[in-house]
C-alpha cells in the first residue's frame, strides 16, 4: 500500500503545472507518454509505470496519426494540383470570351451587346457548374480514398 502512494506521489511530482492542455509529441503529432501516463493515470485510478504495455497504444496512435498527416498532405498537394488545372482553365475561358467580346464590340449594336452577354453568362454558369462536378468528385474522392485507406490499413 505505501508502495503504491509513493509511486502515485512520484508520479505526481514529473506531472506539469499545467493541466489543461496536454504536451504534444515532438513532430507534434499525438501525445508524449508523460501526457499519456498522466491522462491514463487519472482515467484509470492507479498509476501507470514506464514500462507499463498500455503505453504501446499511444504509440500505435501516434504513429498512425503520423500516416494520416502524410495521406492528408497527399490530399492536399492533388487537390492543389485539380484547382490549379480548373483555374487555368477558367482564365483561358475569361479570355478567349473577352478577346470575342472585344472582336465584336468593334462592330457591335446594341441586339449584338445583349447577344455577347448572353454567351458570356452562359459560358460562365457552364464553368462554375464544372467546377462545382470537379469539388463533388474532389470531395468523393478524397473520402473513397480515406475508407479505403483505414479499410486496408
Amino acid at each position: 500500500m505505501s508502495e503504491d502512494n509513493a509511486s502515485s506521489e512520484n508520479i505526481q511530482a514529473n506531472m506539469s503545472e499545467d493541466n489543461t492542455s496536454p504536451v504534444l509529441d515532438t513532430d507534434g503529432i499525438g501525445l508524449d507518454f508523460d501526457c499519456m501516463k498522466k491522462v491514463l493515470s487519472e482515467a484509470l485510478g492507479y498509476p501507470v509505470g514506464n514500462n507499463d504495455p498500455i503505453l504501446m497504444v499511444g504509440a500505435l496512435l501516434n504513429s498512425f496519426l503520423g500516416e494520416v498527416q502524410k495521406v492528408h498532405e497527399i490530399h492536399e498537394n492533388a487537390s492543389k494540383a485539380v484547382m490549379g488545372k480548373q483555374t487555368a482553365k477558367y482564365i483561358d475561358a475569361v479570355k478567349n470570351t473577352t478577346d470575342q467580346l472585344g472582336e465584336f464590340l468593334k462592330n457591335a449594336s446594341v441586339a449584338a451587346i445583349r447577344d455577347i452577354f448572353e454567351k458570356h453568362n452562359l459560358a460562365l454558369e457552364k464553368q462554375t457548374l464544372n467546377s462545382r462536378w470537379c469539388a463533388g468528385i474532389i470531395a468523393i474522392s478524397a473520402l473513397l480514398d480515406a475508407a479505403v485507406y483505414f479499410i486496408v490499413r
